[in-house]
This record gives C-alpha cells, sequence and structure tokens, in this order.
C-alpha cells in the first residue's frame, strides 16, 4: 500500500495553488494524484469560502463573498483501474478539522434567505472536541466533523443532463447558480463552460422542435458530438457541436 498526500497552504487560495483542487465539476479536469486500489490518500482541504471567511472578515466581506469561488475541492483523485458504472469503496480513516469554524448567513443565500436577510457571522474555536464562540457565550457545540462536499467527477451525459436542469429551474425563476468561468479553478478548460452553453442551445433547439426537454438530453447526450474545433490563444477555445439530423429520420 502506498501513501499519496495533497498539501496546501492555509494562507492561500485555490486559485494561487491550482495545482491542488478545482472548483468546478467537469470529467475533464487532470488528475491531482493517482493512486491503486488499497493506498491511503491524505488530502488537505479548504474551507467553503476559500478563506474568504477568516476571524477578522468584515460585515462587508460577509455581506457580499465571492460565491463563484464557494467549494473549493482537493483532487480530483483518479483510481487506477476503476471503470465508468464501477462502485467505489472509499473508507475514511480519519477526520482532522482546523481550530477555527465559522457560522455565516449571506444575504440572499441559502434556505433560510427570506427568514434571515440580514448578514450574520459567528466564529468557532474548536478545541478538546468542542465549539465554542465569545459571540455565543454559555454555547458550546460537540465536535462531529465531516468530510463536507465530496463525490465522483461526473460523466458528459450527467454534466449535460444536471445543467440542463438547472438552467430549466432558473428559467421558472428558481434559485441557481448558473455555469460561469469567472473565478474558474483551473481556468484553462473554457470547453466545461462553453461546451455546456453549446449543449444547452442543442437541448432549445430540439425543444423547439417539439421534444420534450427528457426527450432533448438524452438525444444530446447520445447523437450529439462535442468537440474543440479551434485553439489559437490558449486558454481560449472554439467549441463546436454536431446532432446530424438523419438521427430524427422515422
Amino acid at each position: 500500500m502506498a501513501v499519496h498526500e495533497i498539501r496546501i497552504d492555509p494562507g492561500k487560495t485555490l486559485a494561487e495553488e491550482p495545482g491542488t483542487g478545482r472548483n468546478r465539476w467537469h470529467p475533464g479536469i487532470a488528475p491531482a494524484v493517482r493512486c491503486a486500489p488499497g493506498d491511503e490518500v491524505v488530502l488537505e482541504t479548504r474551507d467553503a469560502f476559500d478563506g474568504q471567511m477568516s476571524p477578522d472578515a468584515s460585515p462587508q466581506t460577509v455581506a457580499a463573498p465571492n460565491l463563484d469561488v464557494v467549494h473549493p475541492l482537493t483532487g480530483p483523485v483518479y483510481v487506477e483501474g476503476a471503470e465508468p458504472g464501477d462502485v467505489l469503496k472509499v473508507e475514511i480513516l480519519a477526520v482532522e478539522p482546523d481550530r477555527y469554524g465559522y457560522t455565516v448567513q449571506v444575504p440572499g443565500f441559502g434556505f433560510l434567505r427570506d427568514v434571515f436577510p440580514e448578514a450574520f457571522k459567528v466564529n468557532w474555536e474548536i478545541a478538546d472536541g468542542w465549539a465554542t464562540s465569545a459571540g455565543l457565550p454559555g454555547v458550546r457545540i460537540p465536535g462531529a466533523p465531516f468530510m463536507g462536499t465530496i463525490g465522483l467527477a461526473p460523466g458528459h451525459e450527467l454534466l449535460a443532463a444536471t445543467t440542463a436542469r438547472e438552467q430549466a429551474l432558473l428559467d421558472r425563476g428558481g434559485f441557481v447558480s448558473p455555469p460561469t468561468l469567472a473565478s474558474a479553478v483551473p481556468a484553462d478548460p473554457r470547453l466545461a463552460a462553453e461546451g455546456l452553453r453549446v449543449l444547452l442551445n442543442m437541448i432549445d433547439h430540439l425543444t423547439e422542435r417539439g421534444w420534450t426537454r427528457q426527450q432533448a438530453y438524452a438525444i444530446c447526450g447520445v447523437a450529439g458530438d462535442l468537440k474543440i474545433s479551434q485553439l489559437v490563444d490558449a486558454p481560449n477555445m472554439l467549441v463546436s457541436a454536431f446532432l446530424p439530423e438523419d438521427i430524427f429520420t422515422g
């Protein structure tokens, strides 16, 4: 068994250490580390706001953080021999939390945004299995650290279907953060956003022809040919998608 590590500098943002992780989901993102089944992987992680909510964060930062950097993820981790459709069993051996944590309410963000419209933040000190805060005297929370956000990179079909579903929700007035290249890490694969935009256009085209959105997702995922047509000044790419109309015959 081998041990692999991804260490970070907690004083730096993900953009300052792009080789340690990413803040987007896309199957084209290169792995940060490779391991074999049975290997042990040590991952140091960043907080959900990528360092914006430090103990001395200003009220202005809490009220209007950069949401495009939310959920920086350490990795990806490539498992040798794994194939699409396989079941991966991952055992979490230990979780070691930082000594600092926070609870934050960002205006207009989260499930309770209409109940708590004002910015609010509580700093916590984590020690000896408990979290305490000078802002909430007499209160302590038992420590129960967990992994937070963890998951498998989606395939192209799932990514297209998920993005289209969220776009449909956004069109109905729902609360959605649509794909954007702003603050993206890695910044190179513009295919991640441009390709999805092409697929969404294809889906719109199909629905205009009378297909349901579910049928359009399936058609684009199976029959659509998405490729980089031109690469002139990296990382700028021209992305095209080809959908042969003869698939509609009959």
